[in-house]
Order: C-alpha cells, then sequence, then structure tokens
C-alpha cells in the first residue's frame, strides 16, 4: 500500500509510483532481451541448457513488455490511469476515477474485440527491435 500523506510532492510521487511497476517490467525486459541475445549469439546450440534458456528468455521478454504496455493502459484502476489523474485537478480526477466501475467490462471489451491485439503492437515492436539491437551488438 501507497501512503500519499508521506510524499513531499503528492502529485509527482504517486506518478512515479504508479510508474515504477512498468518501469520495472521493461528493464526486466530489457535484461531478457540480453540474455536473449547471448544465448543465440554466443552458446552452441549443443549445450543442454540452450533450449531451456533461450525459450525462458524470449518467454520473459514477452511477459514482461506485455505487462508494462496493458499497466500503463490509462482505465482506472490500472497505472495508466494513476499517472493520468496526476494531471487532472480535484473534480476531473475524482470523475475519472470513477470509471473503475468499468474496469471488469472494459477488459472484457477489449479482449473480445480483438482492440487488444492493437493495444498490444508496441510490446511486441518494442520486443523485435530489442532482440535485434542486442544481436546486432553481440554479432
Amino acid at each position: 500500500p501507497v501512503e500519499p500523506r508521506n510524499f513531499t510532492k503528492v502529485k509527482s510521487g504517486i506518478f512515479w509510483v504508479s510508474f515504477a511497476g512498468p518501469l520495472a517490467n521493461i528493464v526486466l525486459a530489457t535484461a531478457s532481451a540480453f540474455v536473449y541475445a547471448i544465448v543465440i549469439t554466443k552458446v552452441s546450440s549443443d549445450f543442454s541448457f540452450y533450449g531451456v534458456i533461450k525459450d525462458m528468455s524470449y518467454a520473459s521478454i514477452l511477459i514482461n513488455l506485455v505487462l508494462a504496455v496493458f499497466n500503463l493502459i490509462p482505465f482506472p484502476p490500472l497505472d495508466g490511469s494513476k499517472m493520468v489523474s496526476t494531471f487532472l485537478d480535484y473534480e476531473s480526477a475524482r470523475k475519472y476515477e470513477g470509471l473503475a466501475q468499468y474496469s471488469f467490462l472494459f477488459i472484457i471489451l477489449l479482449w473480445f474485440t480483438n482492440f487488444f491485439q492493437y493495444l498490444m503492437m508496441p510490446a511486441f515492436v518494442a520486443m523485435n527491435g530489442l532482440v535485434t539491437l542486442f544481436v546486432w551488438m553481440l554479432s
């Protein structure tokens, strides 16, 4: 639990606490992309754990980037909404946070309309970009 009264600047504190989760996912995805690039460029495929490490690092990249993008969606109660609400005045932020009661319907709607795939497209592009960059650097 976060206690906003402990912040010297409440709005910026809430913003950075909300951004910490997606940022951690991005850092973990970057580290996993580096491990993946090392495995596919420097490790022999004869190594007994080659496939396991390669598959696990690939899954880690994908999962962490999808979680980062998903949490940045600006709909309450996701972290992206907390970040957006720091830029709103009190009354607007209160009304905005009132949308949380519809969050389950919103997520179901995203899932069944395949709009979720379009939201996740940046995660897939970032994943391919990270892997390509690290493979290029290690080659």
